[in-house]
Order: structure tokens, then sequence, then C-alpha cells
């Protein structure tokens, strides 16, 4: 019987050291499952902020390139609507120009005309012809233009533009801030 107490003690003691191991086993699982749980938590709460800076960043570049997208709808209205002004005013140049401002270039550029040749519009040929050789100068020939002329020196190697083309684009150039100004205020 003796035997039979030992071996049950042997039993008791290796039943209480199962019971002991498991009970650490689950202490043990307790903390890492908790541990797991932390670092899970941790990692979710990252990828949500990161998908939030990323959808932020996303919002941002959007409304970003609609804002690019209309100013460049609103710049190309713009610039066809100063072509518009600008198309127009040539026209209405061109239908006051006369005779008599073509002589009055002609006159302050007497220097230039002397032995030289002036071209101008087929609308104005007549009105060159007739008087260029009051000063000195001949007729070139025909170019394309709303008025005005151009004057070649004898040599052909220097030409002065008077044409309206050129006249208006040197205003237009100049005072272009001002139209836009007047027209889309001073954004």
């Amino acid at each position: 019987m003796a035997l039979d107490k030992v071996i049950q003690a042997i039993l008791d003691d290796g039943k209480k050291e199962a019971e002991r191991i498991l009970a650490e086993g689950r202490t043990e699982r307790g903390k890492i499952i908790g541990e797991a749980k932390k670092e899970g938590e941790m990692i979710r709460k990252e990828r949500s902020d990161e998908a939030e800076r990323y959808v932020t960043r996303m919002r941002t570049q959007e409304t970003a390139r609609a804002e690019i997208d209309s100013k460049k709808v609103v710049l190309k209205a713009q610039k066809e609507s100063l072509d518009d002004v600008y198309n127009r005013a040539l026209k209405r140049l061109s239908e006051k120009w006369s005779g008599t401002l073509i002589e009055n270039i002609l006159r302050q550029k007497f220097s230039e005309v002397k032995d030289g040749l002036v071209y101008s519009n087929e609308k104005d040929r007549a009105t060159v012809e007739r008087i260029v050789g009051t000063y000195g100068g001949r007729f070139g020939g025909v170019i394309e233009c709303a008025g005005g002329v151009i004057i070649e020196n004898r040599d052909k190697t220097v030409r002065t533009d008077y044409r309206l083309e050129t006249i208006l684009k040197d205003v237009w150039d100049e005072s272009v801030i001002e139209v836009t100004s007047l027209l889309w205020g001073k954004d």
C-alpha cells in the first residue's frame, strides 16, 4: 500500500503541476492575445489615419485641379474676349482710316520716304500713288494690311512699319493691363 500512496502522491503532484502549467499557459495566452489586440488596434489606427490623410490629400489635389481647370476656362474666355475687342478696334480703325492720315505719316516721315518705296493695301493704293511723289518717294506695291503703310529705304535694307496692325499692337501691348482691369476688375 505504501506504493499506492507514493503513486497517488506522484499523480496528485503531476495533476497539480499540469494545472499550474495550464494556468500559466492560460495567463501567457491572455497576455499574448492582449498584446496582439493592442498591436492590431495600433495598426488599425495607423492605417485609418493613413487612409484619412490620403483622402484629405486627394480631396486637396482634386480641389486644386478643379480650381486650375476653372481658371483655365475663365482665362480662355477672357483671352477670346480680348481678341474680340482687339479685332473690333482694328476693324473700326480701318473704317476710319483715310488719305489724310496717310499723308500725315508721309509728311512726318519725309526723310524716310525720300528716295524710298512706300507700300500700302489695295484700298489705299490710289491715294499713296498720288501723294508719294510729293515727298520724294515711289509706290512700292500692295501689301496685306488693314491700313497704313510700310516705308522702305532706297537700298531696301531698312523697312519701317506704319501699318494699323503694328500701331494698334504697340498701343495694345502698352495698355492691355488697363483694358483687362476695366473689363474684369483688378484681380
